[in-house]
Protein backbone atom coordinates (compact mmCIF):
# COMPACT_ATOMS: atom_id res chain seq x y z
CA UNK A 1 0.00 0.00 0.00
CA UNK A 2 2.87 2.37 0.76
CA UNK A 3 4.27 1.81 -2.75
CA UNK A 4 0.91 2.71 -4.31
CA UNK A 5 0.90 5.95 -2.30
CA UNK A 6 4.45 6.82 -3.40
CA UNK A 7 3.68 6.14 -7.08
CA UNK A 8 0.52 8.26 -6.86
CA UNK A 9 2.40 11.20 -5.35
CA UNK A 10 5.18 10.97 -7.98
CA UNK A 11 2.55 10.99 -10.73
CA UNK A 12 0.89 14.12 -9.29
CA UNK A 13 4.03 16.23 -8.86
CA UNK A 14 5.04 16.76 -12.54
CA UNK A 15 1.97 18.97 -12.98
CA UNK A 16 3.22 21.29 -10.21
CA UNK A 17 5.68 23.13 -12.47
CA UNK A 18 2.94 25.49 -13.67
CA UNK A 19 0.65 25.05 -10.68
CA UNK A 20 -0.08 26.79 -7.44
CA UNK A 21 0.19 24.83 -4.22
CA UNK A 22 -1.26 25.32 -0.78
CA UNK A 23 -3.29 23.92 2.06
CA UNK A 24 -6.97 23.55 2.89
CA UNK A 25 -8.44 23.24 6.36
CA UNK A 26 -11.55 21.04 6.37
CA UNK A 27 -14.41 20.68 8.82
CA UNK A 28 -16.76 17.98 7.57
CA UNK A 29 -19.44 15.52 8.62
CA UNK A 30 -21.00 12.51 6.88
CA UNK A 31 -24.19 10.58 7.67
CA UNK A 32 -25.38 7.13 6.59
CA UNK A 33 -28.74 5.42 7.34
CA UNK A 34 -27.13 3.68 10.34
CA UNK A 35 -26.29 7.08 11.83
CA UNK A 36 -23.25 9.26 11.98
CA UNK A 37 -20.41 7.66 10.02
CA UNK A 38 -17.75 10.13 10.97
CA UNK A 39 -17.15 13.74 11.81
CA UNK A 40 -13.75 14.96 10.71
CA UNK A 41 -13.59 18.38 12.32
CA UNK A 42 -10.18 17.36 13.76
CA UNK A 43 -8.87 16.59 10.27
CA UNK A 44 -5.41 17.84 9.37
CA UNK A 45 -5.12 20.27 6.43
CA UNK A 46 -4.82 18.75 2.98
CA UNK A 47 -1.95 19.51 0.59
CA UNK A 48 -3.41 21.17 -2.50
CA UNK A 49 -2.26 21.41 -6.08
CA UNK A 50 -4.14 23.93 -8.25
CA UNK A 51 -3.61 23.94 -11.99
CA UNK A 52 -5.89 26.18 -14.07
CA UNK A 53 -9.43 24.95 -13.30
CA UNK A 54 -8.34 21.74 -11.55
CA UNK A 55 -7.88 21.45 -7.79
CA UNK A 56 -6.38 18.33 -6.16
CA UNK A 57 -6.49 17.96 -2.38
CA UNK A 58 -4.31 15.17 -1.01
CA UNK A 59 -4.66 14.09 2.64
CA UNK A 60 -0.88 13.89 2.90
CA UNK A 61 -0.54 14.95 6.56
CA UNK A 62 -3.30 12.56 7.65
CA UNK A 63 -1.64 9.73 5.72
CA UNK A 64 1.71 10.42 7.38
CA UNK A 65 0.06 10.59 10.81
CA UNK A 66 -1.81 7.32 10.22
CA UNK A 67 1.37 5.53 9.13
CA UNK A 68 2.89 6.37 12.53
CA UNK A 69 0.09 4.42 14.25
CA UNK A 70 0.13 0.63 14.39
CA UNK A 71 -3.55 -0.01 13.79
CA UNK A 72 -4.62 2.70 11.35
CA UNK A 73 -4.08 3.88 7.78
CA UNK A 74 -5.81 6.68 5.88
CA UNK A 75 -5.57 7.63 2.21
CA UNK A 76 -7.70 10.40 0.79
CA UNK A 77 -7.89 12.62 -2.25
CA UNK A 78 -10.39 15.17 -3.52
CA UNK A 79 -10.63 16.50 -7.05
CA UNK A 80 -12.68 19.50 -8.18
CA UNK A 81 -12.96 21.13 -11.59
CA UNK A 82 -14.03 24.79 -11.70
CA UNK A 83 -16.86 25.14 -14.22
CA UNK A 84 -18.13 28.59 -13.23
CA UNK A 85 -15.97 31.52 -12.14
CA UNK A 86 -17.03 35.15 -12.05
CA UNK A 87 -16.33 38.47 -10.36
CA UNK A 88 -18.55 39.08 -7.34
CA UNK A 89 -18.55 42.86 -7.92
CA UNK A 90 -16.64 45.56 -9.81
CA UNK A 91 -14.79 47.02 -6.82
CA UNK A 92 -12.94 43.95 -5.50
CA UNK A 93 -11.03 41.05 -6.99
CA UNK A 94 -13.17 38.44 -5.20
CA UNK A 95 -14.52 35.71 -7.46
CA UNK A 96 -17.35 33.28 -6.92
CA UNK A 97 -16.71 29.71 -8.06
CA UNK A 98 -18.64 26.51 -8.59
CA UNK A 99 -16.54 23.36 -8.91
CA UNK A 100 -18.11 19.89 -9.11
CA UNK A 101 -15.85 17.07 -7.99
CA UNK A 102 -15.31 13.78 -6.28
CA UNK A 103 -13.80 12.67 -2.98
CA UNK A 104 -12.23 9.26 -2.32
CA UNK A 105 -11.21 8.10 1.16
CA UNK A 106 -9.88 4.78 2.36
CA UNK A 107 -9.41 4.18 6.09
CA UNK A 108 -8.12 0.95 7.65
CA UNK A 109 -8.58 0.24 11.37
CA UNK A 110 -6.57 -2.79 12.41
CA UNK A 111 -7.21 -5.92 10.34
CA UNK A 112 -10.95 -6.11 11.01
CA UNK A 113 -12.44 -2.91 9.63
CA UNK A 114 -11.94 -0.58 6.69
CA UNK A 115 -14.04 2.13 5.09
CA UNK A 116 -14.17 3.13 1.46
CA UNK A 117 -16.03 6.34 0.70
CA UNK A 118 -16.73 7.71 -2.77
CA UNK A 119 -18.57 11.03 -2.62
CA UNK A 120 -19.62 13.36 -5.45
CA UNK A 121 -19.45 16.95 -4.25
CA UNK A 122 -20.00 20.55 -5.32
CA UNK A 123 -17.42 23.07 -4.07
CA UNK A 124 -18.97 26.54 -3.98
CA UNK A 125 -17.51 29.69 -2.54
CA UNK A 126 -15.54 32.88 -2.90
CA UNK A 127 -11.84 33.33 -3.49
CA UNK A 128 -9.38 36.11 -4.09
CA UNK A 129 -5.81 36.13 -5.30
CA UNK A 130 -3.03 38.69 -5.10
CA UNK A 131 0.08 38.48 -7.27
CA UNK A 132 1.58 35.47 -5.50
CA UNK A 133 -0.98 34.26 -2.96
CA UNK A 134 -4.63 33.27 -2.86
CA UNK A 135 -7.34 32.71 -0.26
CA UNK A 136 -10.75 31.03 -0.51
CA UNK A 137 -13.75 30.05 1.61
CA UNK A 138 -16.06 27.28 0.40
CA UNK A 139 -19.02 25.08 1.33
CA UNK A 140 -18.92 21.58 -0.13
CA UNK A 141 -22.10 19.46 0.04
CA UNK A 142 -21.71 15.83 -1.01
CA UNK A 143 -23.64 12.67 -1.86
CA UNK A 144 -22.18 9.23 -2.47
CA UNK A 145 -21.50 5.74 -1.15
CA UNK A 146 -19.85 4.48 2.01
CA UNK A 147 -18.75 0.87 2.32
CA UNK A 148 -17.50 -0.86 5.45
CA UNK A 149 -15.50 -4.05 4.82
CA UNK A 150 -13.80 -6.66 6.96
CA UNK A 151 -14.89 -8.75 9.92
CA UNK A 152 -15.83 -5.67 11.97
CA UNK A 153 -18.10 -4.25 9.25
CA UNK A 154 -21.22 -6.07 10.50
CA UNK A 155 -21.01 -4.09 13.74
CA UNK A 156 -20.79 -0.76 11.93
CA UNK A 157 -23.22 -1.09 8.98
CA UNK A 158 -26.20 -3.40 8.65
CA UNK A 159 -25.54 -3.37 4.92
CA UNK A 160 -22.07 -3.35 3.41
CA UNK A 161 -22.64 -0.32 1.16
CA UNK A 162 -24.81 2.62 2.11
CA UNK A 163 -25.84 5.99 0.78
CA UNK A 164 -23.82 8.75 2.43
CA UNK A 165 -24.69 12.44 2.60
CA UNK A 166 -22.59 15.15 4.10
CA UNK A 167 -20.81 18.39 3.67
CA UNK A 168 -17.75 20.38 4.51
CA UNK A 169 -16.60 23.90 5.20
CA UNK A 170 -13.18 24.64 3.70
CA UNK A 171 -10.69 27.47 4.04
CA UNK A 172 -7.84 27.42 1.48
CA UNK A 173 -4.60 29.32 1.05
CA UNK A 174 -2.19 28.88 -1.84
CA UNK A 175 0.97 30.26 -3.41
CA UNK A 176 1.41 30.72 -7.13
Amino acid sequence: MKRILAIGLMAAFPMTAEAAWGFTSHSSIEHTPDGLHYSRSHQLPSFDIKNKQMNFQIDLLETIESLMQDDMMHLGVNFNYTTVKGQLNDTTNWQGIIAPGVSFDYSQYGEDLSYIDLIANMRMGAQTAAKDFGFGVYVVPGLGLSAATGDGAEYVHEDETQLAVGGAFQISVWKK
